[in-house]
């Protein structure tokens, strides 16, 4: 990447740009503010280690700047996944050598980052850390096959809940919590309460609302 001129500065601005995108500010605002700035540091810096410096300093400032004016407004946010939901998977053990590591399975973690992207999709931004916060998770399982036509009304009416389906309501939350952590919020030590329930549905998904629980 070029790091002198006004090619260079461009290259900078198109990347910088990008991140401010999907912070959700106005993207022709964005864009003409950092072409301008850069620009200017450019021609003001008079090596390219220094211009890089500028660039990177700057570009925390307003990252900051960014996120702190999205999530001051923001109390409650919700996101869906389509799909049939997955539990937090138990940790898997594999041996190297002499040492034995622990992994995620790939099931597991896909569905995380699913989350995450349905929490970016959907405007979410970092919470603040010193905001306490609460999290409903709605779980809604897929009708079995061969499910009786009464039985499946009271499925999706929500007389009957799905008690013997596999996965316990709380390897859901974690799916969640992990699939959030470092997307709603930096840790999620700030969720000071959670509420999560298990449906039937026609239409398998989980519901995630973050909201702040101090207002």
């Amino acid at each position: 990447m070029k790091t002198n001129g006004f090619e260079g500065c461009t290259e900078m601005v198109q990347l910088f740009f990008f991140m401010l995108k999907n912070n959700g500010l106005n993207r022709s605002t964005a864009f003409q503010f950092c072409h301008s700035k850069f620009v200017m540091l450019s021609k003001n810096s008079g090596n390219a280690s220094k211009f890089r410096s500028h660039i990177n300093g700057m570009s925390r400032a307003l990252s900051a700047c960014c996120a702190e004016r999205e999530v001051i407004t923001m109390d409650r946010i919700t996101c869906i996944v389509y799909g049939k939901p997955v539990p937090k998977g138990r940790p898997r053990f594999t041996r190297r050598g002499k040492f034995v590591q622990t992994y995620t399975p790939k099931k597991t973690l896909d569905y995380e980052k699913q989350i995450s992207a349905a929490y970016i999709a959907a405007r979410g931004t970092m919470f603040p850390s010193d905001v306490p916060l609460k999290v409903h998770v709605a779980i809604f399982l897929p009708i079995p096959k061969g499910t009786k036509v009464s039985v499946k009304e009271e499925m999706r009416s929500g007389v009957l809940r799905p008690i013997r389906a596999r996965g316990d309501v709380d390897n859901y939350v974690k799916s969640v919590l992990d699939g959030l952590n470092g997307t709603a919020f930096a840790d999620d030590r700030q969720v000071v309460c959670i509420a999560a329930e298990k449906y039937y549905s026609d239409t398998p998904r989980i519901e995630v609302t973050v909201s702040d629980d101090s207002r």
